[in-house]
C-alpha cells in the first residue's frame, strides 16, 4: 500500500474535494514529478524538497539519470512525432516498467 495521491484540482466549497486523483507509489513520484535532489549524507532523496524518501545515494543518483534520459525521450518524441517512441529509448522504457513492476510486486509482499 502506498502514502502517495496526485490529483488534478483541490476546490474547497463547504469541505475540501479532491477530483481526478490517483494512488501512485514513490518510483512513480521519483520518475513523474518534481526536481530530485539527493541528500548524500543523510541517505534521502526528495522530490521539490517536501516528499523525501530513504535510499542509499547510489539510488538517487541512477534515479536522477534514468529521469533525465527519459525527459530527454519524451522532449525528442515531442520533436519527432512520428518517430517510434521505442527507436527513441531503447532499453529505457522497459527498464522503467521493469522498475515500476517489481515495485508493483515488492507492495503485494506481507511482512
Amino acid at each position: 500500500m502506498t502514502n502517495w495521491l496526485v490529483y488534478h484540482e483541490r476546490v474547497q466549497t463547504t469541505a475540501v474535494f479532491v477530483r481526478d486523483c490517483s494512488v501512485v507509489t514513490p518510483y512513480q513520484l521519483l520518475l513523474f514529478g518534481g526536481k530530485i535532489e539527493v541528500q548524500h549524507t543523510q541517505g534521502t532523496i526528495s522530490i521539490d524538497r517536501w516528499a523525501t524518501f530513504q535510499a542509499p545515494a547510489k539510488v538517487g543518483v541512477l534515479l536522477k539519470e534514468i529521469r533525465n534520459q527519459l525527459d530527454r525521450v519524451l522532449a525528442e518524441k515531442i520533436e519527432n512525432v512520428g518517430k517510434n517512441i521505442s527507436t527513441l529509448s531503447g532499453p529505457l522504457v522497459h527498464t522503467i516498467l521493469e522498475l515500476l513492476d517489481g515495485e508493483k510486486m515488492a507492495s503485494h509482499t506481507t511482512h
